[in-house]
């Protein structure tokens, strides 16, 4: 049983939004849909100033009363939104988007929070940006949905990025549920050139890297097989790609034309928002849904005992071999 918030913009791309969200909890009743209203322009004021009118516009009196009106719409468009999806727990809150959908996703222990990424400008490219903000500060996987290439009747194509840590199982379970079952599961690992990895390797005049390189590949095709396998993936299905994390996955993604990517993730915050994050950045640029896998960090583990560390130790005392020899040389 899946409890999911959703937030909904009131727009005509609500309805994919609230049918992804009822899909993914399996019953409208674990379903409780928000809509944020942000008043930017909106100051409470003490009542003894209600009737202070300014030289354009209307008093604050009439605002308050115009605002309250919105709210009352709203709700009404809410409730008329989610009567169609068989939602009965709606509410519209005041505040800013983001924050509001973290703190009742906490209160409520909600699983998943589904929000709508739809490629716009103006005020819907707003919606878009706070999508980003959801990602950055939720303790929830978030489905992101791409309204525009949503498919109605479901995921049915799905590309699961994985690393090589223990966290891959659960990454893949939630694939699992959250596609239609039959659905063509894809899986992939990105190798980082070593040279992008460690600073300084890219001056070597031998094959060094390259054997570094390699082993890393080893084991990350190792590690896949092993994940993969334990789902029945099967090895066709298994992808293990070499450059940058973010290019390699979306360029996949669009290859394979999937209509859903998994790919974990742990939240960005602190120093971390100024380098951003693998599934914001991925977010950017994909066209099919989002779904961002919420890890605890200390899922977060070290490679068990004899498998990456032999591989890369061996690879690393080549590559010392290698320079020792040089300096003797040179001597």
């Amino acid at each position: 049983m899946t409890h999911v918030v959703v937030g909904v913009d009131l727009t005509a791309v609500s309805d994919v939004v609230l049918d992804r969200a009822v899909r993914l909890a399996g019953d409208p009743d674990n379903v409780l849909a928000v809509h944020v209203f942000e008043p930017k322009r909106f100051v409470s004021l003490d009542s003894t100033f209600a009737e202070i009118a300014f030289e354009e516009g209307p008093s604050i009196t009439d605002a308050a009363n115009e605002i309250k009106a919105a709210l009352d719409l709203m709700e009404e468009s809410l409730a008329s939104a989610c009567e169609r999806h068989g939602i009965r727990r709606y509410k519209v809150l005041e505040g800013r988007t983001a924050h509001e959908l973290h703190a009742l996703a906490d209160e409520t222990e909600a699983d998943a929070i589904v929000v709508g990424a739809s490629e716009a400008h103006g005020w819907a490219a707003l919606w878009t940006d706070t999508t980003h903000a959801v990602l950055r500060g939720a303790h929830q996987d978030l489905l992101a949905v791409r309204t525009a290439n949503s498919n109605p009747d479901g995921y049915r194509r799905v590309l699961v990025a994985l690393d090589t840590s223990d966290a891959a199982p659960e990454v893949l379970r939630a694939a699992s549920r959250y596609a239609l079952e039959g659905a063509e599961l894809h899986t992939v690992s990105v190798v980082n050139p070593v040279t992008q990895v460690y600073l300084g390797v890219d001056h070597l005049v031998d094959d060094s890297s390259a054997d570094i390189e390699a082993a890393i590949t080893r084991v990350c095709r190792k590690r896949l097989d092993e994940h993969a396998a334990s789902f029945d993936i099967p090895v066709e299905r298994r992808h293990v790609c070499h450059g940058d994390r973010v290019d390699q996955i979306t360029s996949l993604a669009h290859e394979l034309d999937v209509d859903l990517l998994v790919i974990g993730s742990h939240g960005t915050r602190g120093l971390a928002l100024l380098f951003g994050s693998t599934p914001d950045a991925v977010l950017r640029q994909i066209e099919s849904d989002v779904l961002a896998v919420h890890l605890e960090r200390d899922a977060e583990v070290e490679p068990r005992e004899g498998d990456e560390p032999q591989e890369l130790n061996d690879a690393k005392d080549e590559r010392k071999g290698k320079r020792r020899r040089k300096s003797a040389l040179t001597r």
